[in-house]
């Protein structure tokens, strides 16, 4: 049967009996259910109020913090996941000034702490393998760099024992993309909100002589992490629609998020969308036919209305920044400056031994004064091919479980894309990226019941609640 764009009877955002679209395909009986619990609804409405209450007050940071840790504490895991995502993008606004941590960052390590300690499933090999890496980090790298070791190895830990939970992976995308809009909608009005406009940095681009333009980043405050997020997720819904039936709100979401994305006027993340946009049109053909063709042009038409509507000054920006780069002509203006940053890590790493065996230690710059503005090079410079080793070793430990489909090449082929560009080893929302990929790899191929019958029930000893991958919960 021929898939259809759109379905008839839509029966609410994050309704069902839609049918699929671009080649997805539901299985023969299979129940439509709802995206989100009831109580991580309410846990939404909850955490939303107490943000847009610490828009205007600090208190509210800290009811923020015992709301988080509440619920926590009491929901089952794969709920709290769902929950988690959806604050990280306001993370940057959730401290009380640019120094202190984040008290999103908090409730992140408590729910891991929750994770390790409340599951008496225990993989040896794997822990003395993220220890071991973590020790080596530590020891290069001083431990006035403990808070990037200790998110390097929790990342690690997250990754390997999300195994044990039946994440639902289309709810945790969606909570991430819909945190990422509504935190991109504060960042509009954050002139008017004096209390978190001195949280976040304002990032600008030279338009001419003596004019400068902003550049939209979010709360983050940096284009190029804030569209990092962005084209991740939208590569996810792509992975989504392509695979899973549709809703209105994956839609809406992706309008949304391509608009906050091309506000940044970043480079890198048109060249990736670019990218993202011809990988699913291949995908969709490629599941569907021809006919998808047409169905995958006519959303090109109404997105593109999309853009001309609310990023049309965006699009004279990136104009203006290509018209710049072909005037001057360079490799260094078309990175923006990074081929000659590439090229001094290069020759610093060659040219001293012991950086290229055992690095330099985490967050570390070379003589250049910045970053090195591209993870394969920041891991090398960091860590030397020793501790590439060990950090590798650790990913493949921490990734076994994953069940790989064609279809997740598109957000891996945008993630490695970005990577060039941007240096994310010691990104805290690389792990979720890491994260969100072994997910939607359970959803796409899921365990056969067979294998579920053999997994056994474990048990939150903390409650005595029980909990696993075969569990269902309301």
């Amino acid at each position: 049967m021929q898939a259809k764009l759109f379905g008839s009877g839509v029966n609410g955002l994050f309704g069902a009996n839609k049918r699929p679209w671009f080649g997805a395909e539901i299985p023969a009986g299979a129940q439509h259910r709802s995206l989100f619990s009831t109580r991580v609804m309410a846990a939404f409405v909850l955490l939303s109020l107490l943000i847009v209450g610490r828009l205007f007050n600090d208190v509210f940071c800290y009811l923020f913090l015992l709301a988080g840790v509440a619920l926590f504490v009491l929901l089952p895991i794969h709920e709290c996941i769902e929950i988690m995502v959806y604050i990280l993008p306001f993370a940057p606004i959730l401290r009380l000034d640019l120094e202190s941590l984040s008290f999103a960052t908090y409730l992140y390590f408590g729910l891991l702490l929750r994770m390790i300690v409340f599951d008496s499933r225990f993989d040896r090999v794997s822990f003395t393998v993220f220890a071991a890496f973590g020790a080596f980090a530590l020891i290069i790298s001083g431990f006035g760099q403990i808070t990037s070791v200790i998110t390097l190895v929790s990342g690690m830990l997250l990754l390997k024992k999300i195994d044990n939970y039946d994440i639902n992976a289309e709810a945790t995308v969606v909570a991430f993309s819909a945190g990422m809009c509504l935190s991109s909608v504060v960042a509009l009005f954050k002139d008017s909100l004096p209390l978190i406009n001195k949280l976040i940095n304002v990032a600008m681009m030279k338009v001419d002589e003596g004019d400068y333009a902003n550049r939209f980043a979010g709360v983050w405050g940096n284009p190029n992490y804030f569209t990092v997020d962005i084209i991740f997720l939208l590569a996810c819904l792509v992975v989504i629609l392509l695979s899973k039936k549709t809703r209105p709100i994956y839609l809406i979401l992706f309008g949304a998020m391509t608009v906050f994305g091309l506000m940044s006027i970043s480079k890198s993340f048109l060249i990736s969308y670019a990218l993202l946009l011809f990988l699913w049109f291949v995908f969709a053909v490629q599941k569907g036919g021809i006919a998808n063709a047409s169905k995958f042009l006519l959303f090109g038409v109404i997105l593109f209305g999309i853009i001309y509507i609310f990023a049309f000054e965006s699009i004279n920006l990136f104009l203006v920044r290509f018209a710049q780069d072909e005037s001057n002509a360079t490799l260094d203006s078309v990175s923006t400056g990074r081929y000659s940053i590439w090229v001094r890590y290069i020759n610093e790493v060659v040219q001293n031994p012991r950086v290229f065996l055992i690095g330099n230690g985490l967050n570390s710059w070379a003589d250049v004064g910045k970053g090195s503005h591209n993870t394969f090079l920041e891991a090398l410079y960091y860590l030397g091919i020793f501790g590439i080793f060990l950090f590798i070793y650790g990913i493949k430990k921490a990734f076994e479980g994953l069940r790989w489909s064609a279809v997740l090449f598109i957000p891996v082929a945008i993630l490695l894309l970005r990577m060039l560009a941007i240096a994310l080893l010691t990104h805290d929302n690389l792990w979720i990226y890491f994260m969100l990929l072994k997910v939607l790899s359970f959803s796409l191929k899921p365990e056969s019941p067979a294998a579920r019958l053999e997994e056994s029930v474990q048990r939150d000893w903390f409650f005595g609640r029980a909990h696993g991958r075969k569990m269902q919960w309301d």
